[in-house]
């Protein structure tokens, strides 16, 4: 059922949007391991049952913060014409719509949030679908292929598969292997590089951060 927009709903939404925003800061001023519920709930001067309340939790801030990285590259896999007309730059422009997120955050927070992933799409929680993902990319790519620019013979659902397997071993090799590099940086060499295999059109990796869609497009 739809949550209503009742005004004691939205004050729950804003309250629990600003305890996440103390939290994330926390945690990318100290670190997610070094930061305690109750450091959280003393700066966002609340009780520790009203943080369980919201979060069940500090795995639980971590949900909302794949939320946020979900949000923010959802615009990318609407079946509109400017995104069909680019079906594969949109995709990277799908993965690549976190890297301010994580480059603010660091590589402690995305890796805890990396791996929390099995456990979040495990029934837990909001029982988050295992393979939404794929299955969101795969039905953007038929719809490129409805509109021409996707080839007749493409294999979408293993298209899908590999893309975001291979964004997210960029990721992991961002956040295990590199120093000194920042997310976007590690996408910029190696994502066109997972896109060259599935097509043979020029992917590029935006640098202009926006709202939206780019900005100048």
């Amino acid at each position: 059922m739809k949550e209503r927009n009742t005004p004691q709903a939205l004050r729950s939404r804003e309250k629990k949007q600003a305890i996440f925003e103390i939290a994330m800061q926390m945690f990318e001023e100290y670190g997610y391991e070094q930061t305690t519920v109750r450091d959280i709930c003393r700066n966002a001067g609340i009780t520790t049952s009203s943080f369980y309340n919201f979060f069940g939790d500090k795995l639980g801030v971590l949900l909302q913060f794949y939320y946020e990285i979900l949000a923010r590259g959802a615009c990318y896999l609407e079946l509109t014409e400017d995104n069909l007309a680019q079906p594969y730059q949109s995709l990277c422009d799908y993965f690549t719509s976190i890297a301010d997120f994580c480059d603010r955050f660091g590589k402690d927070v995305v890796q805890q949030a990396v791996i929390s992933v099995p456990r979040l799409t495990a029934g837990g929680y909001d029982a988050l679908p295992r393979d939404s993902g794929i299955r969101q990319i795969q039905a953007f790519l038929e719809a490129g292929k409805d509109a021409g620019t996707v080839a007749p013979g493409a294999d979408c659902r293993g298209d899908a598969e590999y893309l975001l397997m291979g964004a997210h071993g960029v990721l992991m090799y961002w956040v295990t292997l590199t120093q000194g590099e920042s997310y976007r940086e590690t996408a910029a060499r190696l994502l066109p590089r997972v896109f060259s295999a599935v097509t043979d059109r020029p992917i590029r990796v935006r640098t202009v951060e926006r709202t939206g869609r780019e900005a100048g497009k």
